[in-house]
């Protein structure tokens, strides 16, 4: 019968090896946590303060604008920074923030409000 003995120095080297895995786990399950939230906030419909627009938020990342009866698709994306980025179908980037359950298009004053 052959017992194999696992040295002090090698179990301490376990040890660590196991806490790093460990803490990587939390930090990736901790940042997708926030940023799934984000996006379930996202989600839904909102509308335009001023100009009267209305926006889709789907759970796909994709959407719909909706400005007098003419429906424009869209792709989004939520950036690191937290910033959402808008992709329209000619290749047209805008930047959302979000930030007290409003969504501000940066670079307007326009401001977009929940309604579903």
């Amino acid at each position: 019968m052959k017992i194999s003995v696992i040295g002090a120095s090698q179990r301490i080297g376990y040890r660590w090896f196991s806490l790093l895995l460990i803490c990587v786990f939390l930090t990736v399950t901790g940042c997708s946590r926030k940023n799934s939230t984000m996006e379930q906030q996202l989600q839904g419909e909102w509308k335009e303060e001023g100009e009267g627009f209305y926006v889709i938020f789907s759970e796909n990342h994709l959407g719909t604008v909706d400005f007098k009866n003419q429906k424009q698709p869209f792709a989004w994306t939520i950036l690191a920074d937290g910033r959402i980025q808008v992709t329209d179908p000619a290749q047209q980037v805008f930047y959302l923030k979000f930030s007290d359950n409003k969504l501000y298009v940066e670079g307007t004053k326009s401001v977009l409000s929940r309604i579903k």
